[in-house]
């Protein structure tokens, strides 16, 4: 199944009409690393899943899948969301996690990280030291990370206006904030894959929060000049593979 084949399929069975599965580019982004990256039917660890949603798109691919998500976010909580978000894993063969574990599972040909780096309150170290080890020698680590220069963001800022969620959301969130902390650019990406001790095999940019661009005449004149400028696009997307000889000693 291509990801486009296997987007539909997860489009038409997800069971929240209107989260993000209308936004393309996220989804195709993830079935085309995984289909590069991974052996046919090889096994993938989703970190910080949420409700299954991409994780699902390698599960329609053929890939053995496990996912782990705390399922601490607000929304998770309201009414029988819990419930639904377990059975559509299930739909999908997906075995799903609420306790963090992965080498219980492991070893896997890939671990994948979507849009959850940035939201760390603490170095993301010790947890990629454990993500790291449950991969097979040579096993894959890819995460897709929010782009702190993009150009949406410093024109935001030229206009003095916030790069930061809003200070709306912020300020009528309850309990711990859940969401970005530290987004990212490319020197920190790969700074993290040197100090981590792990080969790095792309880092690239996306497009996936075009939907924050409202008008046709501004995300036509953003393509036009993240076509020029690619490290002003919005989404990071990082690839890196774990040594033969790797082990947590060689993280400096």
């Amino acid at each position: 199944m291509t990801p486009q084949e296997a987007l539909s399929q997860v489009r038409s069975r997800f069971p929240f009409p209107g989260y993000n599965v209308e936004n393309d580019a996220s989804y195709l982004t993830v079935g085309k690393i995984v289909e590069k990256y991974v052996p046919a039917g090889g096994r993938v660890y989703d970190f910080g899943s949420g409700p299954c949603d991409k994780t699902a798109i390698a599960a329609a691919m053929g890939y053995d899948c496990t996912a782990y998500d705390d399922l601490g976010d607000n929304w998770h909580k309201e009414g029988d969301k819990r419930d639904r978000i377990l059975a559509f894993a299930e739909e999908f063969g997906i075995r799903f996690r609420e306790t963090f574990a992965p080498s219980t599972d492991g070893p896997f040909d890939m671990v994948m990280m979507n849009d959850v780096l940035e939201h760390l309150h603490e170095s993301p170290r010790p947890l990629l030291t454990e993500l790291v080890s449950s991969l097979k020698p040579g096993g894959i680590l890819f995460a897709s990370v929010p782009n702190l220069a993009n150009l949406r963001k410093r024109l935001s800022l030229l206009r003095g206006r916030t790069n930061l969620p809003s200070f709306d959301l912020y300020f009528s969130w309850d309990g711990f904030w859940r969401g970005p902390v530290r987004e990212y650019v490319r020197g920190d990406l790969t700074t993290m894959t040197r100090r981590m001790g792990l080969e790095l095999v792309e880092l690239s940019t996306a497009h996936h929060m075009l939907k924050n661009l409202k008008s046709s005449p501004t995300r036509a004149a953003y393509l036009a000049v993240t076509r020029l400028f690619p490290d002003l696009a919005d989404t990071w997307v990082l690839v890196v593979r774990r040594p033969a000889n790797w082990t947590p000693e060689h993280v400096a």
